[in-house]
């Protein structure tokens, strides 16, 4: 842990990541300017002393989670369900059974975490929430503390709700745990990081969900009104075409957070990586033939020029973000999860947009102390097509939504003991 004084604040930070063990930099939060990042970054030299001063135990107490280890899994006891590190006097904290037999735990008072991101983030919020004996619902949008709520669309359920599939798995979603008055709140969005081209109507179409999002209109995408979820030809007041990211999290999340009483979340995890790897399979260098038979147009150049978008979308996302949030750090960025069912190009994509997200946030010194990676989802490598999934694009409960609650619940008391 690093801990210092500065213009008579105390600052104190654990690094969370082992990669960002190798580069480390002194990270000051000015109290004169909570919204304002200001680095004092330490020489290459000295980094690198200090990082050769620390023995692999040290760097593996820093962080369990990434110290190379094996995943155990069992459906009978859920402390086994756990990251192991191979080198002895480590281990990752089993804390979920502790929330759940509800335990003393001060650190957990009060506190609020944010998740931001698709179908798998809402997975493990949901399974979190079972495991540790939580209330999990969702906020529709006539609920009064959903952003879109207005008195005058309130009144009975609409039915065409009822008709659709997957309406509530879109919605934002809360998880409770009264005890403690803590709370996930748990934003779905279905856009990813990359620009859509407005142009293209087949990506749009090839992303089109099966309901309403809550999202803010996007004039771009006029065609979506005419494109109801329900087909019955009509627009409802709760239907809105895709946003970006930006938007999203502007028009959907501050509010509800000032809604719900919690404006100032202690722990923030954002990924979009599953839905950008969507957007990358639309491209026409997996959509047309011959890639079936022919692997080696991986190296077209369609993709290549994307990659530059895609890395400026990480930094510019999560300094929205933190802009939003200045208190809530660091930001957790959670890396793609290994999907085995998906098929090629699944795992080319997924490797490209983790090897991005390394290079953005951990080979990069300004992001130290700003943004940690949350890589639990790469736990589940050589896993296989097992029950330890629950479909193709979600992990099962057993041994990986335990993996990650232990992580978030271990990140959190971490964050709230150095505040």
């Amino acid at each position: 842990m690093l801990s210092l004084a500065f213009n008579g604040v105390q600052v104190a930070y654990s690094f969370a990541s082992a990669a960002t063990l190798f580069s480390v930099a002194i990270l000051l939060i000015l109290s004169s300017a909570p919204d304002t990042r200001s680095t004092v970054i330490a020489t290459s030299v000295r980094a690198a002393a200090t990082s050769d001063q620390q023995t692999p135990l040290e760097r593996c107490l820093q962080n369990p989670f990434t110290s190379p280890g094996y995943l155990t899994a069992s459906k009978i006891d859920p402390a086994y369900n756990r990251w192991n590190p191979f080198i002895s006097g480590c281990s990752t904290p089993s804390l979920a059974p502790l929330v759940a037999s509800r335990s003393s735990l001060p650190w957990l008072r009060n506190r609020t975490v944010v998740v931001i991101g698709v179908s798998v983030d809402r997975n493990h919020v949901r399974d979190f929430c079972e495991i540790v004996k939580g209330k999990f619902e969702a906020v529709r949008w006539w609920d009064e503390r959903s952003p879109l709520w207005d008195e005058r669309l309130m009144g009975p359920e609409p039915s065409w709700t009822k008709e659709s599939v997957g309406f509530d798995s879109k919605l934002p979603h809360l998880c409770t745990v009264e005890d403690y008055g803590f709370m996930i709140v748990q934003v779905f969005h279905y856009v990813g990081l990359l620009p859509r081209d407005p142009r293209t109507r087949a990506i749009d179409v090839r992303l089109r969900p099966f309901v309403t999002t809550q999202g803010l209109a996007n004039p771009v995408h006029d065609h979506w009104k005419s494109t109801h979820p329900c087909g019955d030809g009509e627009y409802h007041p709760g239907y809105f075409g895709p946003p970006n990211f930006e938007d999203r999290v502007s028009a959907h999340l501050v509010p509800l957070l000032t809604n719900l009483g919690r404006r100032h979340p202690d722990l923030i995890e954002v990924s979009a990586s599953e839905w950008d790897i969507e957007y990358w399979k639309t491209l026409p260098i997996f959509r047309t033939p011959p890639y079936h038979g022919n692997k080696s147009l991986i190296y077209d150049t369609d993709l290549q020029t994307h990659i530059p978008t895609y890395l400026n979308r990480l930094e510019e996302s999560a300094s929205f973000v933190l802009s939003l949030f200045p208190r809530s750090l660091p930001l957790l960025w959670r890396v793609p999860v290994e999907l085995p069912a998906r098929g090629w190009p699944y795992p080319l994509l997924a490797n490209v947009v983790d090897q991005a997200t390394r290079s953005v946030f951990v080979d990069s010194e300004e992001w130290d102390g700003f943004v940690e990676l949350d890589e639990t989802g790469t736990h589940l490598r050589g896993s296989g097509e097992t029950d330890w999934y629950e479909s193709a694009s979600h992990p099962a409960k057993v041994p990986h939504s335990y993996v990650w609650s232990d992580f978030i619940l271990w990140r959190l008391q971490g964050v709230s003991e150095e505040r």
